[in-house]
């Protein structure tokens, strides 16, 4: 009888608890990125005139560039021509920092929305489904991306951001998975200072702010473990006592970009009374992330925390609950490559998530430990592991340079057999953008390797130069 009844409580605890929302439900919403060196000089002029000047303010961001503002429009004429359906229609706001918001409408209704931000073009969307994230990253990846190709400017490594907003009314309804969330990624901050992004001072982990912040941060989930609390308060305690000062009395939704936000999992649009804001625009923000050098990345991005958060749930349902690691930020920052590898693989295929796939957004730094990894865990023939490898470096680092080094370095170990074949898998470039310089220097230091110490070096080298030689 009582195995019978505690049957029934696991049953009906499960079911209740797996349909309180469907994760197929679960809303994207995009902050893609784009630049080039024309935006980003006239960018750095304009900060150079306001570190001259006696009057400028604390805190003051720098207005818009004509440069800036030219592309912006440039890139949505683009977009027109490639998707003659689509309309398209430009409001300008000359004195904001933002300077104008246009607005690409397709014709299913899904909407792209083309704005500024210092040195980049910021492009937005209209909240994505999950269900509907593959249809939807074709579409931006043959209108949005190429039309950005088209008009020379591309995501850039180091500038602008991927950020990434959940929709918060799954956390709302559910503040143990809102919770687990939170922990699981303060367990895994390799994800956030190496793998999907970079360390931050403007947007860092919890870990990165002082002994004090994280005590509280552990006294907050122990608080929460011991008595519960809804999710508002949760967001309210977490922004009080870890990521600021208490809360200002008044605290309005357009004076909200302070250090309340900046943080690599912005709540703030999760604050019960914030202002300015309706309730489908409560918002996660992962603001850690790097620019998405294409769509594909963006959806892989939302499918490894979909399927994160399916985890989360099963563990919980499982009565297994995650707590804060102690492990301190200097020990962090100090891993291994091979051991922050090694965290990310057990994290992709705990979310039931295929490694393989994955390997493609780790940035170039990793790759020897990625060409390691596709040699002990591919069955593969060589000359396949190397074409994968060759694909993911164009592919996958955020820096085009970076991984022209790399392939460079593992041209001087490939075979000369295998170099033909090779090369015609590579795509990298500078796509006119702000490192044309970098890549032009690179080009010099393999030239100026000494061949006369290994004449099959120069036959392998050369057509790798010549090829990116030709992209610049």
């Amino acid at each position: 009888m009582n195995i019978k009844y505690l049957l029934i409580c696991i049953i009906f605890n499960v079911i209740c608890y797996s349909s309180e929302f469907d994760l197929n439900e679960l809303m994207f919403g995009p902050e893609l990125t784009f630049t080039n060196s024309e935006i980003l000089d006239a960018f750095k002029k304009e900060q150079e005139k306001i570190n001259s000047s006696l009057d400028s303010q604390p805190g003051y961001q720098i207005k818009h560039t004509i440069e800036g503002v030219k592309k912006a429009k440039d890139l949505a004429a683009e977009i027109k021509k490639i998707c003659e359906d689509c309309t398209v229609e430009t409001k300008d706001y000359i004195p904001s920092v933002q300077a104008l918001n246009i607005t690409v409408k397709y014709p299913d209704n899904f909407k792209i929305f083309i704005t500024l931000d210092p040195a980049v073009i910021e492009v937005k969307a209209t909240p994505i489904a999950f269900k509907d994230l593959s249809r939807v990253t074709t579409k931006l990846e043959n209108t949005l991306f190429q039309a950005a190709k088209n008009v020379g400017i591309g995501p850039s490594f180091g500038l602008g951001g991927g950020h990434i907003h959940l929709d918060a009314s799954l956390f709302l309804k559910n503040t143990d998975l809102f919770r687990d969330f939170i922990v699981d990624i303060y367990n895994h901050p390799e994800l956030i200072i190496e793998i999907l992004g970079d360390f931050s001072r403007d947007d860092p982990i919890i870990q990165a702010l002082s002994a004090t912040r994280n005590k509280k941060f552990f006294e907050l989930i122990e608080r929460y473990d011991s008595s519960k609390m809804t999710t508002f308060q949760f967001v309210y305690e977490l922004m009080k006592d870890v990521y600021s000062e208490p809360l200002n009395e008044v605290f309005e939704f357009e004076n909200s970009t302070t250090k309340f936000k900046h943080h690599a999992i912005n709540v703030l649009r999760m604050y019960e009374r914030i202002k300015g804001i309706t309730e489908n625009q409560r918002t996660m923000e992962l603001r850690f992330l790097r620019p998405q050098k294409n769509a594909k990345q963006f959806e892989l991005i939302c499918r490894l925390f979909k399927f994160r958060l399916e985890f989360l749930r099963k563990r919980r349902l499982a009565g297994r609950i995650e707590v804060p690691s102690k492990e301190r930020y200097e020990s962090i920052i100090n891993r291994s490559k091979d051991n922050n590898l090694n965290r990310y693989i057990t994290f992709l295929t705990e979310s039931e998530l295929a490694p393989r796939d994955y390997l493609r957004l780790l940035p170039y730094k990793y790759f020897d430990q990625v060409w390691s990894y596709i040699e002990n865990n591919f069955e593969d023939s060589l000359l396949e592991k190397k074409k994968f490898l060759y694909e993911i470096a164009k592919d996958s680092p955020y820096d085009s340079v970076g991984s022209a080094d790399f392939i460079l370095k593992k041209s001087l170990e490939f075979s000369r057999e295998t170099q033909s074949d090779l090369i015609s898998q590579l795509d990298i470039r500078a796509e006119g953008s702000i490192e044309d310089l970098r890549l032009k220097r690179l080009i010099k230091k393999y030239q100026s390797i000494p061949y006369r110490v290994n004449s099959k070096i120069k036959s392998i080298v050369d057509p790798c130069l010549k090829y990116f030689s030709k992209n610049l």
